[in-house]
């Protein structure tokens, strides 16, 4: 097989020498500033956007060869006669392969893999799944309000919206919470834990910014890679002030998703305010202090209700019911639970051939969330039962997120020398030629 020692890096004159040198891109002390123009800040395509240092970059074309690498060692193995369906580790996977490896650190790797972080990456993709179908109706609403009155019965339909919305984000607001306060397995990322109780102020945004990044990905990823700047307006606006907001302080940012003030009123929620600069809270903050929620729907995934509210019973699925029972109970989530032979390496769609129009076709439910049913009497528990949620994830997937954080560690640690190594060995037995000429491809599209 032949393999270019100059692959990874670019040529440079040297005034002083009078001659050419090589500079390769893995030496970042050559180079003065680091600025990936295809994918710069999460993946936005912006070349007027300044490049946050603290980020996490990704590649947006992944070729053949590196698909290979990818499902040859880091793709999730899969007992013999277990089911083979999407989960959440999957999608994980896909977008820390797609990121930059200088970019990544360990202690992010270990922060991403908390069972805290697979709950709120559930939550958040439940309440983007939801948010797109609103979106429809609010895009649809602006062009029969050019030539249509609005009628009283419109009020009605956005307060339904506006309450779901609420409840929701509820739910994800309390997953983020749970990683921002140090809850549980949080505890040892908090910005708090150390022996002298001093804020460690930088080290925690390094990570906050990593995480926002490669959250965005994620929920991108899991539906279906569609609406991108939406998922990334959205989510900064949850989880940050309006201060310290990238989204809204970007430079020619992209106003297609701004809101009206009507529109605001029931897509934002009664709970979103404006306070003073200082002790301003973000709006996922707001949701759970100023909002009213029911108990019961707060407690889902945390302790069991018996309860016979069908909306109830939809959200404990959809948040915390295993991803290869979502089709059998009737919840659609995304990618979530699809069979992996029906998607290629990278989780997307694969092209339909003779054979697969003969099989059986793949139906997935759809995402219908249940109406809000009011009670005239409604009895508050002083207390939450003891007893454990009805849905929990099995030791198969412990075991997997164990061993895949392990494993992404490792390719930090070497710095990409396992793809490398797999790479020579896959392309070796693809044919040189194939090799470079997806290699050249690969480098131009990038």
């Amino acid at each position: 097989m032949f393999h270019s020692e100059f692959s990874n890096g670019y040529w440079c004159w040297d005034d002083e020498r009078n001659a050419l040198f090589y500079n390769k891109t893995t030496e970042p002390e050559k180079l003065p500033t680091y600025k990936h123009e295809s994918s710069v800040v999460s993946g936005v395509h912006d070349e007027n956007v300044s490049t946050n240092l603290t980020a996490v970059k990704f590649r947006d074309l992944i070729n053949r060869v590196s698909q290979a690498q990818f499902k040859r060692v880091y793709r999730r193995k899969v007992k013999p006669g277990a089911a083979d369906v999407v989960i959440i580790q999957d999608v994980k996977d896909v977008v820390l392969f797609s990121a930059e490896v200088r970019d990544l650190t360990a202690e992010f790797i270990r922060f991403f893999h908390l069972p805290t972080m697979d709950a709120f990456l559930r939550a958040a993709i439940v309440y983007f799944q939801y948010l797109f179908q609103i979106w429809e109706h609010v895009e649809q609403r602006r062009e029969e309000s050019k030539r249509k009155l609005t009628q009283p019965i419109v009020t009605v339909l956005e307060d339904k919206i506006m309450d779901n919305l609420g409840d929701l984000r509820s739910i994800l607001s309390r997953e983020y919470h749970r990683l921002t306060c140090g809850m549980t397995d949080a505890w040892k990322f908090y910005h708090l834990n150390n022996k002298n109780n001093v804020s460690t102020s930088d080290k925690d945004r390094r990570l906050f910014e990593s995480f926002m990044c490669a959250a965005v990905r994620v929920i991108w990823w899991a539906l279906h890679r569609k609406n991108f700047c939406l998922i990334e307006t959205e989510l900064n606006r949850l989880l940050r002030t309006k201060v310290f907001n990238l989204i809204e302080h970007r430079p020619k940012r992209i106003d297609t998703f701004d809101l009206a003030q009507s529109e605001k009123r029931y897509v934002w929620g009664k709970a979103c305010r404006d306070e003073k600069k200082l002790k301003h809270r973000s709006p996922a903050a707001q949701e759970l202090m100023f909002a009213t929620h029911d108990y019961k729907l707060l407690a889902v995934g945390i302790r069991q209700i018996e309860t016979n509210d069908p909306r109830h019973k939809f959200l404990e699925i959809a948040y915390t019911a295993p991803e290869e029972h979502l089709f059998s109970l009737g919840v659609g989530l995304g990618i979530l639970g699809y069979p992996r032979d029906r998607l290629d390496t990278l989780l997307k769609p694969r092209e339909r051939t003779k054979t697969d129009v003969l099989g059986e076709e793949l139906v997935v439910p759809p995402f219908i969330l249940p109406q809000k049913q009011e009670f005239e009497e409604i009895v508050v528990s002083q207390s939450l039962p003891k007893t454990p949620p009805k849905y929990s994830e099995t030791n198969d997937t412990k075991r997997t997120r164990k061993t895949q954080m392990n494993l992404w560690i490792k390719h930090i640690e070497s710095c990409g020398n396992i793809s490398i190594m797999v790479a020579d060995t896959t392309a070796s037995l693809m044919g040189s030629s194939v090799y470079e000429r997806d290699s050249r491809n690969f480098d131009n599209t990038e």
